[in-house]
């Protein structure tokens, strides 16, 4: 069964600006592995959005087989960084599976930093 998520921020916090957006689909099937495609737009900032895929599969879905698409996103230069579409990424993952992001990833509005569970 193919679940999809578009996680998404615009927010403006001051002199800070947190612009991204994603659209994912996620199929969860029998064995081991994580595959991920990433579509070609989004090559900016392809290492984010793997890593934030890879670090949520690890806490929640390690013993799955699950195949992520990055099917379209959206980014701009000054309001967009690796580490925010790792957040979105990570985000939009956990909402596939139905596990709260809260737990696990966290963006801290007012410095900007992005911090990952152990």
């Amino acid at each position: 069964m193919t679940r999809t998520a578009s996680p998404s921020i615009a927010e403006q916090d001051g002199p800070r600006g947190y612009f991204g957006a994603l659209t994912m689909e996620v199929d969860v099937t029998e064995g081991a592995g994580l595959a991920v495609t990433v579509c070609a737009s989004l090559a900016e900032w392809r290492a984010g959005i793997e890593f934030g895929i890879a670090h949520a599969f690890e806490k929640t879905a390690a013993r799955k087989c699950v195949e992520v698409r990055v099917t379209e996103g959206r980014g701009f230069a000054v309001d967009t960084s690796q580490a925010l579409m790792a957040w979105l990424a990570a985000r939009g993952f956990y909402e596939c599976l139905g596990v709260d992001p809260e737990a696990f990833v966290h963006l801290d509005r007012v410095t900007g930093q992005v911090s990952f569970r152990k």
